[in-house]
């Protein structure tokens, strides 16, 4: 009852509204608004804090300003309970990546990242956030506390500001964007920050790598191959070259290393955390 008032104090039609459970993870749920007056849908997104629909509000507000395609969020709740976008009737690109589409919108993907940089660099307020690198806890077998150790001597070479600030999406995945006929539509930011431009290119490309891999586990393949999404990827991005490849490949290293220490901690024997040791091992971090 709470909740249609809220929504009918700002929307209109307080007793109008149908309700749908989109997801749920731990404390953080999806639904489906539907004002039966009008027709019109919204998602409605519940965050574990006040802090993170305030964030996510303003990533999303300055990328739309920006002119990126993004969601479109309305307002969050003055008790930081709920974020309400506009609601987005599309598939996800993780889903389009199965099809023949793949090339073009992995080239996009590239792009996309690349206009947010290019748009928002330099353009830190002075209460935006700093992302700061940090290596993951150490946690695990010897090997991955002693490739831990390793990464943490390898990022004082990147930490030094030899690139200028870029707002960060924080998330950037296969999972984290909508696809219709003509554009992706990108969302779920994590944070209001800036950081390295190289934090959203590492977790895209592990994020496809990982997904590619688990597609194929339970038979549903995509076309083509690894080495070529991440190709794609990066020629629609166009700015890693010979200069700033050690710079990503550093960034690549860390993101494995960090998915790999977040998804042993619910599932230590999974298949995701195999193919994240393997690559690891491929990539001379373990």
């Amino acid at each position: 009852m709470a909740l249609r008032i809220s929504l009918g104090a700002r929307l209109g039609d307080p007793d109008n509204w149908v309700f749908q459970t989109v997801s749920r993870k731990n404390n953080r749920s999806v639904l489906q608004v539907t004002q039966k007056s009008s027709g019109r849908r919204f998602a409605l997104k519940f965050n574990d804090s006040r802090r993170k629909c305030r964030d996510q509000f303003r990533a999303l507000e300055a990328m739309g300003k920006a002119g990126l395609s993004c969601v479109r969020p309305l307002f969050f709740d003055s008790k930081g309970k709920y974020l309400l976008m506009d609601w987005v009737d599309a598939p996800l690109l993780v889903k389009e990546l199965e099809t023949e589409r793949r090339e073009s919108l992995l080239y996009n993907s590239g792009r996309w990242l690349a206009d947010l940089q290019r748009t928002t660099v330099g353009s830190a307020g002075l209460f935006s956030r700093t992302h700061r690198l940090q290596v993951p806890k150490i946690d695990g077998s010897e090997a991955i506390k002693e490739a831990a150790t390793r990464l943490k001597r390898r990022s004082f070479e990147v930490k030094s500001p030899r690139r200028r600030l870029v707002r960060l999406h924080g998330d950037y995945h296969v999972r984290n964007a909508f696809c219709t006929s003509d554009r992706l539509i990108v969302f779920d930011p994590q944070v209001d920050s800036f950081g390295h431009p190289f934090v959203d290119v590492a977790r895209f490309l592990v994020s496809a790598a990982l997904h590619r891999h688990v597609a194929e586990e339970v038979g549903q393949r995509w076309p083509g191959d690894a080495k070529t999404d991440r190709l794609l990827f990066l020629r629609g991005y166009g700015a890693v070259n010979s200069e700033t490849s050690k710079e990503c490949d550093f960034f690549e290293d860390y993101t494995y290393l960090s998915v790999l220490l977040r998804i042993r901690r619910r599932a230590p024997n999974s298949l995701r955390c195999r193919f994240l040791e393997q690559e690891l091992r491929a990539r001379g971090v373990l």
